[in-house]
């Protein structure tokens, strides 16, 4: 069975050594900026046995909830449009965020204990860091399980919550997709609005939520919009998949 995850929105990754991990980290946001993070997976995943998706979809909410993916031995090199922070914060994440009482500056956090950064969703163009270059917006992080099913746990990130496990899933065929967002309610497929396209030059402020997570305060600019078609294409695979490009974007730190 082959386990696909596809993260949509506001995600930090985070490699860590011995042994070999990704950390998702879904900052935490403000009223003002109020950001959802969201597991979603379809219904036919309920029951084994499916060779096609229902296309009616269950959600549950990850907000202060800590999900660890099984397995080991993750590949911790992202795709290169997935935004590298440390090359414009020359810091580190704050060590206690990757802990089991990681305080709260984070939304919720995901652990990904095996496979690799397969392909990348990055539809638009942006000025950064001295050139033009797409921004994912959408990261696939994909792991092959001997298993038949997925048992998942949602692990307090608060002491005060306790854990939920969640219901047993089964692949479609012969992969599991799981969702999870860290978006504006707007931009959730429960209810979504399209996104008009911002003007050029204008930053994605949703990007910002990303610096607070880092050891030193971060004093670069934000990236400007510079369109959706002058740049190169990705280098990874593109995910083809739903979402806007244009206000909640990924970032990571490279190995």
């Amino acid at each position: 069975m082959q386990v696909s995850i596809i993260f949509s929105g506001a995600c930090l990754f985070v490699p860590a050594r011995m042994p070999d991990r990704m950390f998702v980290l879904l900052p935490a946001s403000s009223d003002a900026m109020r950001h959802s993070p969201i597991l979603e997976f379809d219904i036919a995943q309920l029951t084994q046995g499916n060779a096609e998706t229902a296309k009616f979809y269950v959600y549950r909410s990850l907000r202060n909830r800590r999900l660890d993916l099984p397995g080991a031995g993750a590949t911790l090199a992202l795709c290169p449009e997935i935004v590298n922070l440390r090359d414009v914060t020359s810091s580190e994440v704050i060590p206690q965020l990757l802990t089991d009482a990681p305080g709260t500056l984070l939304a919720s956090r995901v652990t990904l204990g095996a496979g690799a950064n397969v392909a990348v969703r990055a539809d638009a163009c942006w000025q950064w860091n001295g050139a033009i270059r797409r921004i994912a917006h959408q990261v696939e992080w994909v792991f092959d399980s001997a298993e038949d099913h997925l048992d998942l746990t949602l692990t307090q990130l608060n002491p005060s919550l306790a854990e939920v496990k969640l219901p047993r899933l089964f692949p479609v065929g012969s992969t599991l997709r799981l969702f999870i967002y860290n978006v504006p309610p707007e931009e959730l497929l429960i209810d979504p609005v399209d996104a008009e396209e911002p003007p050029l030059g204008s930053a994605p402020e949703h990007f910002g939520l990303m610096f607070p997570l880092f050891t030193a305060p971060v004093r670069t600019g934000f990236p400007l919009y510079a369109g959706q078609a002058k740049c190169a294409p990705v280098n990874c695979r593109a995910i083809v998949e739903r979402g806007t490009p244009f206000t909640c974007l990924a970032g990571g730190v490279q190995p």
